[in-house]
């Protein structure tokens, strides 16, 4: 185009259906000095349109455009609009025009006449560089490109490779020993896999087909499948072998001062293990009680380190405390039976007399909800039953008992109740609430 001026496009390979940015330079290559005319100072509004015929003396000019559409000697779909342009260099002009045939093309022009010294040491002004943003490469593989055409009509054609995507797919475990330091196999699919360079955890892989499988040592942690195109765009999956290091791991039995723990740990995968912050140096597998104060939530973690590797695994319990948040004697509304109290003053071994239910009728402590029953009759011998009625709330229960003081037992009740009645014999009999959690971990309080 001019004897000693290089030209290039960069990047040279760009990906389908990626947005990439495209940098045209020009710089002095040769051993001669270059000049580019513009005496009578010219911008790049000046400069003839590419279709009109006409030129411009005296001043050296150039025309910048792509081929647009889907085919794959396209740079992108639409007519190039889209694309914005930058001038990073000084002393040029450059303005963005529309031609019917070609759609999108620039103007470039020296602001004057300039001349590019080939020991020029002002790097700067030898040469001329633009920066095409807002590309999205259409989805046709090929090849496109910019065409540089100067005032005398003479057109280089500088090539852009469009690479296809990078992909994996079916990426798999096909065979695999449970063991680490034993040999598994993975497989996987690249689609047009010629296109590509395909790696397994950083080392290259020689892929014959689109679907290959390859045999390696297995080992604790992740392997990475990474495929590259020409243009360096990457896709990158990764896979594990489904490796067992703790089996198991549970709490058996709890108390606010003792767990009972057990749990088994595959041991040709792992090189120590321990219940963390309870014990350590304890078989593979096992069940044992250890003395550990438990008197609020936590957690209680099994820990693992995989045989070859710094990192630990582990398998974690949690543990939420039962709470009692409130137990009394009465109806579930919260009134209180006085009752019993108001019969130890009139016939305890009889029926209520008429003159408590009278009584019961005027004084403030009402009896409420009581249930009664005289005795036997005849004088049989039969004894008397009281009926008191209990209710509670809590948290993270599980069931609950009522332990009464004369040495009765109920229960035991599902998590959703939260009143019941029961009958003993003993007209003031007090009771505990036993509130079972998770592990038979329990809680008791009196009324």
């Amino acid at each position: 185009m001019y004897d000693g001026v290089f030209t290039s496009i960069n990047p040279d390979n760009i990906t389908v259906s990626r947005k990439a940015d495209l940098i045209f330079s020009m710089d002095n290559g040769g051993g001669d000095t270059v000049t580019f005319w513009n005496e009578g100072g010219y911008t790049a509004k000046d400069i003839p349109d590419i279709d009109s015929g006409e030129t411009l003396a005296g001043v050296s000019y150039f025309y910048l455009y792509f081929l647009y559409g889907e085919a794959a000697d396209a740079l992108m779909e639409g007519d190039g609009s889209s694309i914005t342009e930058k001038l990073n260099c000084l002393g040029w002009s450059i303005v963005k025009c529309s031609d019917v045939k070609i759609h999108t093309y620039w103007k470039l022009v020296p602001e004057q006449t300039m001349v590019w010294k080939q020991d020029s040491k002002e790097v700067r002004l030898s040469q001329a560089v633009v920066q095409f943003s807002d590309i999205v490469c259409n989805s046709a593989v090929g090849t496109t490109y910019l065409c540089v055409q100067n005032e005398k009509k003479a057109v280089q054609k500088l090539p852009i490779h469009k690479c296809p995507m990078p992909n994996v797919s079916d990426l798999r475990i096909v065979n695999s020993n449970p063991y680490i330091g034993e040999r598994g196999t993975i497989g996987w699919r690249v689609e047009n896999y010629a296109s590509f360079t395909v790696t397994l955890d950083g080392n290259p892989v020689e892929q014959s087909g689109e679907y290959h499988e390859e045999t390696v040592d297995i080992r604790y942690g992740e392997y990475a499948i990474e495929v590259k195109n020409r243009a360096d765009t990457v896709v990158k999956k990764k896979i594990a072998f489904p490796l067992e290091i703790i089996r198991t791991f549970e709490v058996e039995r709890l108390t606010e001062t003792q767990a009972t723990f057990c749990w088994e740990v595959e041991e040709k995968n792992a090189d120590a293990w321990e219940i963390k912050q309870i014990a350590s140096n304890i078989a593979a597998e096992g069940e044992q009680t250890y003395d550990v104060r438990t008197t609020e939530d936590r957690e209680f973690k099994m820990t693992a380190r995989p045989k070859g590797s710094s990192d630990w695994v582990e398998k974690s319990v949690p543990f939420q405390m039962p709470i009692i948040k409130s137990f009394g004697k009465g109806t579930a509304s919260g009134n209180v039976t006085d009752c019993g109290r108001l019969m130890k003053r009139y016939e305890r071994n009889g029926f209520l007399s008429r003159g408590l239910v009278l009584l019961s009728a005027m004084e403030s402590e009402v009896c409420t909800s009581y249930q009664f029953s005289c005795k036997g009759g005849g004088g049989g011998g039969g004894g008397s039953t009281y009926s008191h009625t209990y209710h509670w709330s809590g948290e993270h229960v599980e069931q609950y008992k009522l332990q009464m003081d004369s040495g009765k037992e109920f229960g035991p009740y599902s998590a959703d109740i939260n009143t019941v009645t029961v009958q003993t014999d003993s007209s003031d009999d007090g009771a505990w609430l036993i509130a079972e959690g998770s592990y038979s971990y329990t809680v008791k309080k009196h009324t």
